[in-house]
């Protein structure tokens, strides 16, 4: 099995060796926005970038789980790194694969000094609509692994399982 510092040293490479791609038509080059979503733990919400000027897109974000934060008062932030290729481009409207990997973390009670890490690697396909002004929506799946403190075993263990998310993206191009 592939260990996480070799993915997240893949996603950096991608992501320092993408904006030396061939560059696209248009004039737009970051693109800023607005997401939400929601995956097996909770409900997201967060900002993006992209840098929007080449077939292979460099994207990160920031979101934070909404159930977690606002009700149960439980900081749950998630970070993700990922890239898109534009396989499909017909005016407006792109399409195409997207690869990601995510980290989140949570600290699951009060009574508890131990934190949840939860490591997610997903692929699936991304569509865009619009110029300046872009509605996008995404839908990935793949793999999901949690990191916790075990009371039984008194060490840290882990599962794997089969995550996905699904969000939908608003952003503007400067």
């Amino acid at each position: 099995m592939l260990s996480l510092s070799l993915i997240v040293r893949f996603f950096i490479l991608l992501l320092l060796v993408a904006p030396l791609t061939h560059y696209a038509q248009d004039s737009t080059l970051h693109r800023v926005g607005f997401q939400a979503g929601i995956n097996r733990m909770d409900f997201q919400i967060g900002f993006n970038y992209k840098f929007d000027h080449t077939t292979v897109k460099p994207i990160a974000s920031i979101e934070f789980g909404v159930n977690r934060t606002i009700f149960q008062h439980r900081f749950f932030p998630r970070f993700t790194l990922g890239i898109e290729y534009c396989l499909l481009k017909v005016g407006k409207l792109q399409f195409g694969p997207q690869l990601c990997y995510s980290y989140s973390l949570l600290k699951v009670n009060q009574s508890s000094s131990h934190i949840n890490q939860y490591n997610e690697v997903y692929g699936g396909l991304y569509l865009c609509l619009g110029g300046k002004v872009q509605f996008k929506t995404v839908l990935l799946t793949g793999w999901q692994n949690e990191r916790y403190f075990s009371t039984y075993l008194e060490k840290m263990n882990g599962a794997n399982t089969l995550g996905f998310t699904a969000n939908l993206v608003v952003s503007y191009a400067f």
